[in-house]
Parts: structure tokens; C-alpha cells; sequence
């Protein structure tokens, strides 16, 4: 969704990898902008199931938000989608629903980058690859349920959390962490004195 067109450029560029040089002259709409755009978005529903309105992201997740924009309203496609397994277990803490998974790969690299485990890694390739752990090794790291919040499209849910209510039927609640000794500010999902989320 980011490419954009660039002056002097021969084709159409991706603007969160290019980096910024004088005189530079970058349109962000257009024919040709546009056109992409759409066939990206295309290429991303391909296999993402159409359950907006039981998943858990439903209200708050970019992929439904870029497909109200841009659209398209439906596909062109006439092949067998992917069937995934719908919800399998990572931790004791998260759950994937891999039919869900775009292969945005934001949760490997914040497993590689910022926890510096590798915990989560993109196993096999094309059509079949799937984020997972080695070994299905249970995905266990201090700040593993970061990637829940990460993941742009409800492919990576809160164990507890999971179908229990929407995003906009909880109220948020500033509150420290009691993990460690640090005390970090974290905010909880509330509906009706409960926590729901985290």
C-alpha cells in the first residue's frame, strides 16, 4: 500500500523502504498509484477470510480500513483459497489463526529486532508459508505478547481474550505492570469490572 511514484524513477517505488533525497519528487496519487495500490490490496485479501465481524480486530484493523478505502469490493479470482488451521496454539499466552496471517512478517522482525530470540520465524515458502516457532517450540519470551498488538490483522490473539468483546465495548485503564520491579505503564481492557485486555 505504501508505493508512490517518483520522479525520474522508471517505476513505481515502496516509500517505507526509500530514503529521502534533495529535489526529490514523490506523487502518492494518481492513475498509475492508484491502480497498484489496489492490485497490492488484491493480492493481500487473496487467502484472508471475509470475518470481519467475528474477529477480533474487527473496528481497529488497517487491512479492513485499506479495503473500505480502496477496495475492491470483491475478487477476480477463481481458484481454492488457502485453508489454514484456524487456531492453534503459541503460548499459553497467544493463539494464531493462520488463515488470518497476511505474512506482513512485523512479528518476526519485532521477535528478531527488538526481543533478539528469533522466537517467531516464516517457515517454508510461497503459498505455504506460515509464521511459527522452530520446532513448535511454545513462543516464550518476557514480551512476547507485543506481537498481539503488532499484528495488524488479528492473526495473533490474546489467549484470554479471544471472542470475549469488542475493542470498542472496553474501557481503557492506565495501570502499572507488576511483572518485574520496573513498574511500566500498561493499560487494561475493561467491561464490566473485568479486565479483558492487556
Amino acid at each position: 500500500m505504501c508505493l508512490v511514484e517518483v520522479e525520474k524513477m522508471p517505476k513505481l517505488m515502496t516509500a517505507c523502504t526509500m530514503d529521502v533525497a534533495a529535489d526529490m519528487v514523490v506523487n502518492t496519487v494518481g492513475d498509475k498509484v492508484e491502480k497498484a495500490q489496489k492490485g497490492v490490496l488484491e493480492f493481500t485479501l487473496l487467502n484472508h477470510p471475509l470475518d470481519c465481524p467475528v474477529c477480533d480486530k474487527g473496528g481497529e484493523c488497517p487491512l479492513q480500513d485499506n479495503t473500505f478505502k480502496y477496495g475492491p469490493p470483491d475478487t477476480r479470482m477463481e481458484f481454492h483459497r488457502a485453508n489454514n488451521v484456524k487456531a492453534t496454539p503459541l503460548s499459553p499466552v497467544i493463539t494464531i489463526d493462520r488463515e488470518r496471517c497476511i505474512a506482513c512478517q512485523r512479528c518476526t522482525a519485532y521477535s528478531e529486532r527488538i526481543e533478539q530470540d528469533c522466537g517467531l520465524v516464516m517457515l517454508n515458502r510461497g503459498f505455504h508459508n506460515e509464521v511459527n516457532t522452530f520446532n513448535n517450540e511454545p513462543y516464550d519470551n518476557r514480551f512476547s505478547g507485543n506481537v498481539i498488538d503488532i499484528c495488524p490483522v488479528g492473526a495473533l490473539t490474546n489467549t484470554d481474550f479471544r471472542f470475549k468483546a469488542r475493542t470498542w465495548d472496553l474501557t481503557n485503564q492506565d495501570t502499572l505492570c507488576a511483572n518485574c520491579g520496573c513498574n511500566c505503564n500498561i493499560t487494561f481492557g475493561t467491561r464490566l469490572k473485568r479486565v479483558h485486555a492487556y
